[in-house]
């Protein structure tokens, strides 16, 4: 993710895709780094329905390469965080294509955690979820999922 939002130009990334998209909750994250860009669960269900019926502009084979990476999450993110809540654990004997987000210490002691992406054969389904709880990560997840 550092890599794309390197490359494509950090904080107007997110000002292209809200444009792109119509997203009214969307705002680019105001320190510059990625992972506090603010987001609303209907925003992404929108987004994710757009990208994939094609209205949101990219064509097909893009929208591909980016579905086919999400589905192909792995059980730990890079940084060792354990990234199967949500969704993948939720529903666990379906198809998955998702994005999981993490992020502790939001606004004192609060983990936040999202899950969102498309579910079943042929990406049937769109789904975000979030979850903002005190506590400790794995009880988090645990309620998120």
């Amino acid at each position: 993710a550092q890599t794309f939002w390197d490359r494509s130009g950090g904080n107007a990334v997110i000002s292209r895709i809200v444009a792109r998209y119509g997203l009214k909750g969307t705002t680019a994250p105001y320190n510059g780094h990625w992972d506090v860009t603010q987001s609303t669960a209907s925003d992404l269900v929108r987004y994710y329905d757009m990208l994939l019926d094609g209205s949101g502009g990219l064509p097909p084979e893009q929208a591909d390469v980016i579905m086919s990476n999400l589905a192909q999450s792995t059980p730990t993110g890079t940084d060792g965080y354990p990234q199967r809540f949500g969704i993948p654990d939720g529903l666990y004997a379906e198809p998955v294509a998702v994005k999981q987000g993490w992020f502790c210490c939001w606004n004192g002691s609060n983990q936040l955690h999202v899950s969102t992406g498309a579910i079943g054969p042929e990406r049937r389904y769109v789904m975000a979820i979030s979850s903002l709880e005190p506590g400790d990560a794995a009880s988090a997840r645990n309620t998120m999922t």
